[in-house]
């Protein structure tokens, strides 16, 4: 009973991620998985850095050509 219900859950949270995702013209994030889920979404992508690194490197194998994704230079507005 508990995994149909996270089940339900976790659809009804990725539903309502997507759905914010699409409401914004640019998604401005230091969370790889916002990241992902707004390309998806085909809505520009501002990475802001992280202290592991995981964002620029999942950009420069990835994202490296995508005009749609920017990686800020700092973590400050």
């Amino acid at each position: 009973r508990l995994h149909a219900w996270w089940a339900r859950a976790a659809c009804e949270l990725f539903v309502g991620a997507v759905d914010a995702i699409r409401g914004a013209d640019r998604v401005v994030t230091d969370r790889l998985h916002a990241a992902i889920l707004a390309r998806i979404a085909g809505r520009p992508v501002t990475l802001l850095p992280d202290r592991f690194g995981k964002l620029s490197a999942y950009r420069d194998a990835w994202w490296l050509d995508d005009p749609a994704v920017t990686m800020a230079e700092t973590h400050e507005p």
